[in-house]
């Protein structure tokens, strides 16, 4: 809810249209250790392979460039989220290097819109 109030973006619950029931999140984050505004999703297991994750993404992305005026996004995942990387590289976003979180207990993979 901070970021809602900083800075007008977060995330969302992703539900389904006729049951409501919730499928996961999708959203934008503004996070310390990155120069640009990521999108981030996290479905639940039951849900992943049926699409949900790619509409919700492809609809924030639409938001971010759209109404937000954003030029250029990020996203990170982990190096053996083979999934998660499928979908960034179908949304149109590329990899563009391995780094270490600030936490340093993993690597992360960044990819972006490419755009500066």
């Amino acid at each position: 809810m901070d970021m809602y109030d900083r800075l007008g973006y977060g995330f969302c619950i992703v539900e389904a249209r006729e049951s409501r029931c919730a499928l996961g999140i999708c959203g934008l984050a503004k996070r310390d250790y990155l120069d640009h505004p990521d999108i981030g999703f996290a479905f639940l297991p039951q849900h992943w392979g049926q699409g949900f994750a790619y509409e919700a993404a492809l609809a924030t992305l639409h938001y971010a460039t759209s109404d937000l005026g954003m030029t250029r996004l990020v996203a990170t995942t982990r190096a053996d989220n083979l999934s998660s990387q499928a979908l960034l590289r179908k949304l149109g976003l590329q990899f563009e290097r391995t780094f270490l979180h600030p936490d340093g207990d993993r690597e992360l993979q960044l990819y972006s819109t490419l755009e500066s």
